[in-house]
């Protein structure tokens, strides 16, 4: 049930962005059922019926969230504080979450009328302080609990062993780790 109710809610903020995105036409609607059809496509059937699988639609309602929060009629201070929030519970949900940092770190620096240049070059520059904290904090001491990931036991040092970051190469092999899993969630 959870999980049907994560993708509607996905779903409904699809159509909300593509309401703001293409202004009142008719074409809304059947733009959005095309947009729907492909992000809750019959292949992912998974999603819907393994019941561990709700994380999965964790990220995408966020990052839909995200996007409809930065554009609400409210005070910019108020809609970065819930958009970092949202950021943050996507993240928890097995590591898909994490594809929402850089999109977003992208997304402050072109969305023009989200606040003058000078503003979204600071509120991309904190983004991506809060950013680099939340993957340090996720990767640190990462170790894996799960019986069936990246070919690892359970407890593990999920890059090998517990490293300090700043020693030979360690830290390009934690960001390769974690855009590896960037990638998994693109």
């Amino acid at each position: 049930g959870l999980s049907f109710a994560l993708n509607l809610a996905a779903s409904l903020l699809i159509v909300a962005l593509m309401s703001r995105t293409l202004k009142p036409t008719r074409w809304v609607i059947p733009m959005a059922f095309l947009v729907n059809c492909l992000l809750f496509s019959p292949v992912l059937f998974q999603n819907f019926f393994w019941a561990t699988l709700f994380w999965m639609a964790i990220p995408g309602m966020c990052m839909a969230a995200c996007l409809l929060i930065l554009d609400m009629r409210k005070p910019l201070w108020l809609r970065y504080i819930l958009t970092v929030l949202t950021a943050l519970a996507a993240t928890f949900s097995f590591t898909h979450g994490l594809v929402i940092w850089p999109v977003l770190f992208g997304f402050f620096l072109l969305k023009g009328d989200l606040a003058p240049l000078r503003v979204r070059l600071g509120l991309a520059a904190l983004w991506a302080v809060i950013a680099a904290l939340t993957f340090g904090a996720y990767f640190h001491d990462f170790r894996n609990l799960s019986v069936h990931a990246y070919e690892m036991k359970v407890g593990e040092d999920a890059l090998g062993r517990t490293v300090n970051l700043f020693e030979q190469n360690h830290l390009i092999v934690a960001i390769r780790f974690a855009w590896g899993l960037i990638g998994n969630g693109l």
